[in-house]
């Protein structure tokens, strides 16, 4: 579903915060489409979906895709270099290991 999910949104320009995609992709999948449709709609998932949504307010990310290291129970963004990972790299050890140099 993850991957589904993926490519409707990247490739077929679905929105996968619209029930009916999620719902359209699961009939795709050959998933129990009952089933599915009582699980999305159900307190449960819905309660869910609002712990991550505080967890993300309370976040220090300020974009998407966003990172966040969780380090002696303290988040720390993390900063991303998609060019090169070597970047991101330092940034967590310097994180981690704030006195150890990195070269």
């Amino acid at each position: 579903m993850i991957l589904a999910i993926q490519q409707a949104y990247y490739l077929r320009a679905m929105n996968p915060s619209d029930t009916e995609t999620l719902e359209a992709l699961a009939e795709e999948l050959n998933l129990d489409s009952d089933r599915f449709v009582s699980d999305l709609h159900s307190a449960d998932t819905e309660a869910e979906l609002q712990r991550q949504l505080a967890f993300a307010r309370r976040a220090p990310i300020n974009g998407f895709p966003g990172l966040a290291l969780s380090n002696d129970d303290q988040l720390t963004p993390v900063r991303l270099d998609y060019k090169d990972h070597t970047e991101t790299l330092k940034h967590l050890f310097a994180i981690i290991r704030p006195q150890t140099p990195v070269t």
